[in-house]
C-alpha cells in the first residue's frame, strides 16, 4: 500500500465504494423481493377500508358552514320603522266645511289595505253621511259612510276628490290573532300622530259560534281621541281597530272584522247604488 501511488490510491477508493453500493443495492431488492407480498397486501387492506368507508357513508364528510347573516336591524328600530309606515295611512276626519261653519272634528281613522276605505269607529261619525277627511300630510277628500257593522261598530269610508273616487293604498292586515304577550303599536290622539306601546294580555271571543266578535285587550289605555285608530305590531300588520265605548271601556277590535266588513261592502248591490255609483249619477249633467 505504501508504495502505491496518489493516483492510485485514488482508483482503489473508487473500486472499493462500487463494491460497497452494488452488494448495498443487492441486499435492499432482495429484502424487497422477500417481502413484497406482505407490503402489497397490507396497502390493499388500507385501499379497500378506505373505499369501503367512502361508499356505505362511514366516514364523516366535511361540512362548510356559512354564517347566518344577522339582522343589523334592533326591536327599537322595527319599531320606529313600522310607526312611520304607519303614519302614512292614518286620516283625521271632521264634518264638512262651509262658507258659514269650519266644520267639526270628529275623529280619526286609517286607510285600510284590499278595500280602498277608510276604517274607524262608527261613532266617531254619528249621524252624519259626509265628511272632510285629511292626511297627515295635508291632502284633504271628501269623505262618504258607505258601510257601518252594527255587530261590531266599525265604519266604513269611500274618499273622493271632486266627485271622482279615490284609489290609495292601505294599512296590510294580520291573517291571525296576536300572540298574548306580543308587543303592540297604537297610533291615535287629537293629532292621529300619538304612539303609544303595550302588550296583548288577552284576545276575548264572544259566545256567538257563526261569528264571534274578537276582542284584543292589551296594556294601552285608550281614551276617546284615540277611537277609530290602529292597533299594530312591530312587522307593521294591523292586528286591530281600537274601539271605545261612551262609558270609556276601550278595546281592540280583531282585523278579521276589517277584512270581513270591506268584503261585505264589496258585495254587489242589486237593490240600490253603491256611494261610488250615487256619487257618478249625481255628477251626470242635469241630475
Amino acid at each position: 500500500m505504501e508504495d502505491l501511488t496518489k493516483q492510485q490510491m485514488v482508483l482503489l477508493n473508487l473500486l472499493v465504494s462500487f463494491v460497497a453500493s452494488t452488494a448495498t443495492s443487492i441486499v435492499i431488492v432482495s429484502m424487497l423481493t422477500d417481502t413484497t407480498p406482505i407490503i402489497s397486501q397490507t396497502f390493499n387492506r388500507i385501499v379497500e377500508k378506505t373505499i369501503e368507508r367512502v361508499v356505505t357513508g362511514t366516514t364523516t364528510p366535511s361540512v362548510t358552514r356559512v354564517p347566518t347573516p344577522v339582522s343589523s336591524l334592533t326591536e327599537n328600530d322595527q319599531i320606529v320603522a313600522s310607526v312611520q309606515n304607519n303614519l302614512a295611512f292614518m286620516v283625521s276626519i271632521s264634518t264638512p266645511k262651509t262658507e258659514t261653519n269650519e266644520g267639526e272634528k270628529r275623529g280619526i281613522g286609517f286607510l285600510a289595505d284590499g278595500g280602498n276605505v277608510v276604517a274607524t269607529d262608527a261613532g266617531v261619525l254619528g249621524e252624519w253621511n259626509e265628511f272632510s277627511v285629511t292626511l297627515l300630510g295635508g291632502k284633504t277628500y271628501t269623505g262618504k259612510k258607505v258601510f257601518v257593522d252594527e255587530k261590531t261598530g266599525m265604519a266604513l269610508l269611500e274618499l273622493f276628490d271632486d266627485k271622482k273616487l279615490v284609489t290609495l293604498r292601505g294599512a296590510p292586515l294580520a291573517l291571525t290573532d296576536p300572540k298574548l304577550g306580543q308587543t303592540v303599536l297604537s297610533l291615535g290622539g287629537k293629532s292621529a300622530g300619538t304612539v303609544s306601546q303595550g302588550i296583548v294580555s288577552e284576545v276575548v271571543k264572544s259566545q256567538d259560534k257563526e261569528n264571534p266578535i274578537t276582542r284584543i285587550m292589551n296594556s294601552i289605555s285608550l281614551s276617546l281621541s284615540d277611537r277609530g285608530g290602529p292597533m299594530f305590531g312591530i312587522d307593521g300588520k294591523v292586528i286591530g281597530i281600537n274601539m271605545v265605548s261612551s262609558e270609556g271601556k276601550d278595546f281592540s277590535l280583531s282585523s278579521s272584522h276589517i277584512q270581513s266588513a270591506i268584503n261585505e261592502y264589496k258585495k254587489p248591490k242589486t237593490d240600490k247604488p253603491t256611494a261610488s255609483q250615487a256619487a257618478a249619477i249625481e255628477a251626470l249633467p242635469g241630475v
